[in-house]
């Protein structure tokens, strides 16, 4: 399955997704109101009233999903969350002009690295933080015309062996070419941290397992909700119905908690947990089904 979806609880999505736009160059892809009762039952919550906006970028399959809760009110600040924090932290982004781009937004430190493969990181209105990298382009862009691509997910976890054995092992995610070294740390107020990483990659979109030894994070909130503000979940997408149902068997064949599925002719999509509580959402959409579910651009 590939990664083809980041979800983000905002409080300003038209606000959010025309930031997004005009600042980083992706592409408007719809939305629509999600106030209807499966919602809440999809989403392992009590209730759950929203309005979605998506954005996609030079992928085909890579789309980003703006949630604003109307009910329940997300909580929390995303500024406030850590990398080193248990859960989602950080985004990454490939940028074509990073110039350009730092231009119309303050970076947090000095863009680190050589000319071409500069890294910098920077929030987006909501305080979500973002890792905006000159290198790391698609091959074969889809969408050469747009100047931002979806690199990474960062997820800090407890214990990277349990994690990889349910993102690779149980989903199926390669393990591929690392992402960050030492000197990175840095770049979001974490210098000399003691931290373990391992990428693991769904397509050309990567989820950045981390483990810190030091120093360490805040583990999830007990009374942690899927609509608390920031970073929500990731995507894992088939094209394939018969993909999406084995990875739906074997994430239930851990026992993990599992939300209700819903099924259509054309998608499938289930909400799922990795053990630590860290939301994961298997989905199957066929393909002439992708632009009604918002990965093509509007005209």
């Amino acid at each position: 399955m590939e990664l083809g979806q980041v979800a983000i609880s905002v409080r300003d999505g038209e606000g959010t997704a025309a930031w997004y736009r005009d600042v980083l160059g992706f592409a408007a892809a719809g939305g629509l109101a999600e106030h209807r009762p499966y919602a809440a039952a999809v989403q392992g919550m009590e209730v759950s009233k929203s309005t979605i906006l998506w954005l996609v970028d030079q992928h085909a399959s890579v789309q980003l999903e703006l949630f604003s809760y109307d009910e329940p009110v997300p909580r929390g600040e995303a500024a406030a969350h850590a990398v080193n924090d248990h859960g989602y932290g950080l985004l990454g982004l490939h940028v074509a002009d990073l110039d350009a781009v730092l231009a119309r937004v303050a970076p947090l430190t000095a863009p680190l690295g050589e000319p071409g493969a500069r890294r910098v990181c920077v929030r987006d209105p909501e305080g979500v933080l973002l890792e905006l990298m000159e290198d790391g382009a698609p091959a074969g862009p889809a969408r050469p015309a747009l100047p931002v691509a979806t690199r990474f997910v960062r997820l800090t976890v407890s214990s990277l062996p349990r994690a990889r054995e349910f993102f690779a092992g149980t989903l199926g995610l390669a393990e591929g070419p690392p992402l960050h070294g030492p000197e990175h740390e840095a770049l979001w107020g974490l210098p000399g941290a003691d931290v373990a990483t391992l990428a693991l990659w769904g397509g050309d979109v990567a989820l950045e397992l981390a483990e810190y030894a030091h120093p360490r994070g805040l583990p999830r909130p007990a009374d942690h909700r899927l609509s608390d503000h920031g970073l929500l979940n990731v995507a894992l997408i088939a094209s394939e119905r018969e993909r999406y149902d084995r990875a739906v068997a074997a994430q239930a064949a851990t026992g993990f908690p599992a939300y209700e599925e819903v099924t259509g002719d054309a998608f499938a999509v289930r909400y799922a947990e990795d053990g630590e509580r860290n939301s994961v959402e298997l989905l199957h959409i066929a393909p002439h089904h992708r632009a009604t579910m918002g990965f093509e651009p509007l005209p």
